[in-house]
């Protein structure tokens, strides 16, 4: 069901009988109680909003929160750091993933997505990191040497998760020596930001 709410729109003016429409749609939507004897006024129209629209909403709020600029070097390492870990539990989460279906044979619907919120994540968190403007050039060096680790680990984290949605359940066990590699790199990038190196 979609959720309503009233908004201004400004210069509208609706005419008498849009008016008496609104009034008639809200209490159908809301229950005669709430909204008899309150016509809207000119420059008001009640217009449904679909569900899926406050996730995306509250989305959009978090990532503007996460990319807010870095200041100094070592503020801009500690968002690298925080990334790379982020891209590291997601390649972590693929490899246990992929030893669980060749283990126990996962229902390849289960496989697919799980392989595709793994991908996400890491996608998700690699664009925040490039959307972070460096403040000087160790920050530079330290963008450059993240993202290329991170670009490894999503590279292979795509092809798994395309092999996933193909049901080739069989061929994943081929991307567990690159995620293993991936892992490593990722776990020695976030120790040396987080040293301060």
């Amino acid at each position: 069901m979609d959720a309503w709410f009233t908004v201004s729109v400004p210069g509208y003016r609706a005419s008498t009988a849009e008016k008496e429409d609104l009034d008639a749609t809200c209490r159908e939507r809301r229950g005669a109680a709430r909204t008899k004897g309150r016509p809207l006024s000119g420059a008001r129209a009640v217009l449904p909003v679909p569900r899926w629209v406050w996730p995306v909403i509250a989305l959009v709020v978090v990532a503007a929160a996460c990319t807010g600029p870095a200041r100094t070097g070592g503020e801009y390492r500690g968002k690298a750091a925080t990334t790379v870990d982020v891209v590291h539990g997601s390649v972590e989460s693929a490899l246990v993933l992929i030893g669980a279906t060749e283990r126990h044979g996962l229902p390849a619907a289960y496989v697919s997505t799980a392989m595709a919120e793994a991908e996400s994540d890491a996608l998700a968190a690699e664009s925040t990191l490039s959307s972070i403007q460096p403040p000087d050039g160790a920050s530079d060096r330290v963008r450059t040497l993240s993202l290329s680790t991170i670009g490894d680990a999503t590279d292979v984290l795509s092809s798994a998760r395309i092999t996933a949605r193909r049901g080739e359940l069989g061929d994943l066990v081929r991307y567990e020596a690159p995620l293993r590699r991936s892992a490593r790199a990722l776990a020695a990038l976030s120790a040396s930001l987080q040293a301060g190196a």
